[in-house]
């Protein structure tokens, strides 16, 4: 409709009038993207910038109180709703997906945020992955014995603390819980699960530190 609507007033314009209606349009349309342009790739993405911190804080604190709610689902004695874990779960979820969100909104900034931006996809993958590793366990806890329950649940505490930033011993066996003296070896799936656990809360940590 438009160049209809450019031709029409065109032609009831009256002779005074020397620029067309159809230059005058195209000129505006020009400014008008030129504008976008500056707004979305200078203004925008900067914004997006200053709360990239605050975003990864939170995915973080997320995932630790997740991780928390686990860790008393395998302790035993602790009476913990399932609902509760659930939820805890969900806005873990949440928050990662914001934080993956947030990075790629943050793809048209110019080259210096190039780096932050490959860190927080850093970030997201591995706390991705540190909630898959973890939430199988709400599902098969009840099922495991005493000695690998108690595992499971210090290598929750030991992410937690690599999460928060706190240097941590290497100990993927979980064996660091107190655990009676004629204990068995650690299950394959709990090696499995502390080794995976670790290594990506290690990484999130150590890129949060440098992203910081």
């Amino acid at each position: 409709m438009t160049p209809h609507l450019i031709r029409v007033v065109f032609l009831g314009a009256s002779a005074v009038i020397t620029r067309s209606p159809g230059a005058l349009r195209i000129a505006n349309s020009l400014a008008a993207a030129l504008l976008d342009i500056v707004g979305s790739v200078l203004a925008w993405p900067e914004q997006e910038r200053t709360k990239l911190a605050a975003a990864t804080g939170t995915a973080i604190d997320a995932v630790s109180s997740y991780l928390q709610a686990m860790q008393r689902v395998l302790s035993l004695g602790i009476c913990v709703s399932p609902e509760l874990v659930t939820s805890a779960r969900r806005d873990a979820c949440r928050a990662i997906d914001e934080l993956d969100s947030l990075a790629a909104a943050m793809r048209l900034e110019t080259p210096s945020g190039e780096q932050r931006v490959a860190a927080a996809n850093v970030i997201v993958r591995h706390l991705r992955r540190l909630i898959g590793t973890v939430s199988p366990l709400e599902h098969v806890a009840a099922g495991t014995s005493h000695p690998d329950r108690c595992r499971l649940a210090a290598i929750n505490v030991k992410c937690i603390a690599l999460l928060r930033g706190a240097r941590v011993a290497r100990d993927e066996s979980g064996d660091g819980a107190i655990l009676p003296a004629d204990h068995a070896p650690p299950a394959f799936f709990v090696q499995v699960i502390a080794q995976k656990a670790t290594e990506s809360a290690a990484a999130v940590a150590a890129v949060h530190a440098r992203l910081s």
